[in-house]
């Protein structure tokens, strides 16, 4: 099995071998693994939707203390601000967890964003062996259930670089 996409670029060579260039390369795993990636800017308006959603059947306090941002974070966010990559983070979980519930279809956008803050704190290099095992279990259990597997699957698996079940 190949290493995933992301750290098969790290390699313009060799592989590091002396002790300092192995632990230069594993800090930049480890920084790359906690940025925020395409996926969760893509997810930014379904997430601001799902929280204006949710503030005009609450309130701002509310859905801020749910999320566990301030109050003046959140308007702002609403206002249509960037948010930091930790409040990003914050209203990924959020979202999974509470707004996602309610639909009945999970976009690929959600299959990803849920799959990365399931493995998020596993090192790089387990992260797509993770999700492999995953997605083989969902479709295993998708095929017994004799139910089609939804097409966000191969998606994740092309996303991982992983080979198809």
């Amino acid at each position: 099995m190949q290493p995933p996409r992301r750290i098969r670029k790290l390699f313009t060579g060799d592989a590091p071998t002396d002790r300092e260039g192995v632990r230069a390369l594993m800090e930049k795993l480890a920084k790359q693994g906690n940025e925020t990636g395409p996926t969760d800017v893509r997810l930014i308006p379904q997430m601001r939707e799902a929280v204006m959603e949710r503030v005009e059947r609450t309130s701002l306090r509310t859905a801020a203390r749910e999320i566990g941002m301030s109050p003046s974070g959140l308007k702002k966010f609403l206002d249509g601000n960037m948010p930091y990559t930790k409040t990003i983070h914050r209203l990924r979980r959020w979202y999974l967890a509470h707004a996602a519930e309610a639909r009945e279809e999970l976009t690929d956008e959600e299959a990803f964003a849920a799959l990365r803050v399931l493995v998020h704190d596993l090192p790089p290099g387990m992260q797509a062996q993770t999700v492999e095992g995953m997605l083989h279990c969902m479709e295993q259990s998708y095929t017994r259930s004799r139910r089609d597997i939804p097409p966000w699957i191969a998606e994740m698996r092309a996303r991982y670089s992983l080979p198809t079940g």
